[in-house]
C-alpha cells in the first residue's frame, strides 16, 4: 500500500471518492446529510483551496494498478482536524486507510498539534472499526434535532444570562463532563440560564444562524449549542430560541461519558450522525 502527497491533479478523483461518501451518508441521515444539488461541482474548489494552505496535510494512497483510491486531509492548528477521510471501498479502511492515518499522524506530529480529532459518521462502521483499532476514541458524539413545529414559548425558569452571573456559570462549567476537543470557536450569540427562584443551577451557550457547508442542504441555517449544562428547561428554551430565530436544526455535541444528556436527546428524537475521534499526540 502506497501513500504519498496529494497533488492538483488528483483533485477530480478525490471529489469523486468525496460525492460518493455523502450519498452514502445521505441514505444513513438524510435530515443531516442531505447533499446539494451542486456539491460535485464545488467541492473541488474547496480542495483546491485546502492543498495550497501551509497548515494543511494532504495524503492520498494508491491501489496496485497505481490508481488513488482514497485520501485525507488534516487541518492543523492547537488540535489536528481529519474531515475529508474517504476510501473508494468500505473494506479498504483497515489497509489503505490504516496507511493513509499513519502517514498523516507522522506530519500532525511535525506540526506539534497537541491533539488528533477525525470525523467519522455514525454508521460508517468499517472507518470507525479502524480508528479504534489505531487508538482513538470517542471524545464527542453530535446529536441533531429537526426543529419542526417545535414551539416558541421559553419555560419560565429560564433567561437571559447577566454580567452578574458569569461566575456561577464558571462554577457550573468546572464541574461539566469533558466535551471534546478541537471543536472550532464561535462567539455565542445566545446564553441562557436555569433559575428556578433566583437561583441559577445551569446554562447553555449557541451559536444561531450557522449556514450549512455548501456541499450539504440543510434547508437554512442551524443552531450550533456550544454548551449545555442544566436540565430540560434549558434544552426546551434553546430549542424554540433556535426556533423563533429562523433556523431548521440544532446540532448539539454530548460528550461521550455523558449518559444523562445522551437518554434526554435521546428521549426528544435527537438523531446521532457524527462522532468525533480523538487521541493524544504524543
Amino acid at each position: 500500500m502506497r501513500v504519498r502527497p496529494a497533488e492538483l491533479a488528483d483533485l477530480d478523483r478525490m471529489a469523486d471518492l468525496a460525492a460518493e461518501k455523502r450519498v452514502a451518508q445521505a441514505a444513513w441521515e438524510p435530515d443531516f446529510w442531505r447533499v446539494a444539488e451542486r456539491a460535485r461541482e464545488l467541492h473541488p474548489l474547496y480542495l483546491r483551496f485546502l492543498l495550497t494552505q501551509p497548515d494543511v496535510i494532504a495524503r492520498v494512497s494508491l491501489s496496485a494498478g497505481g490508481e488513488v483510491d482514497g485520501f485525507a486531509i488534516a487541518r492543523c492548528g492547537e488540535a489536528c482536524v481529519i474531515d475529508d477521510f474517504n476510501l473508494a471501498r468500505p473494506e479498504l479502511w483497515s489497509s489503505a486507510g490504516r496507511a493513509l492515518l499513519d502517514d498523516v499522524l507522522t506530519g500532525v506530529r511535525a506540526h506539534a498539534s497537541r491533539d488528533l480529532v477525525i470525523v467519522c459518521a455514525e454508521r460508517d462502521l468499517e472507518k470507525a472499526a479502524m480508528l479504534r483499532t489505531a487508538g482513538l476514541a470517542v471524545s464527542c458524539a453530535f446529536r441533531f434535532l429537526r426543529l419542526r413545529g417545535v414551539a416558541h414559548s421559553v419555560p419560565d425558569a429560564v433567561r437571559p444570562a447577566r454580567d452578574a452571573d458569569a461566575d456561577t456559570i464558571a462554577a457550573i462549567r468546572a464541574r461539566a463532563k469533558p466535551l471534546h476537543h478541537g471543536m472550532p470557536v464561535h462567539d455565542a450569540d445566545l446564553c441562557l440560564v436555569h433559575a428556578p427562584a433566583g437561583r441559577v443551577t445551569g446554562f447553555t451557550r449557541a451559536k444561531l444562524g450557522i449556514p450549512p457547508p455548501p456541499v450539504y442542504a440543510a434547508g437554512g441555517t442551524v443552531c450550533f449549542a456550544l454548551e449545555l449544562s442544566g436540565e430540560d428547561d434549558l434544552l426546551l428554551a434553546l430549542e424554540a430560541r433556535a426556533a423563533a430565530s429562523g433556523d431548521v436544526g440544532i446540532l448539539l455535541p454530548c460528550a461521550a461519558s455523558d449518559a444523562g444528556l445522551r437518554a434526554r436527546l435521546d428521549a426528544r428524537g435527537y438523531r446521532h450522525p457524527v462522532d468525533w475521534y480523538h487521541q493524544a499526540v504524543l
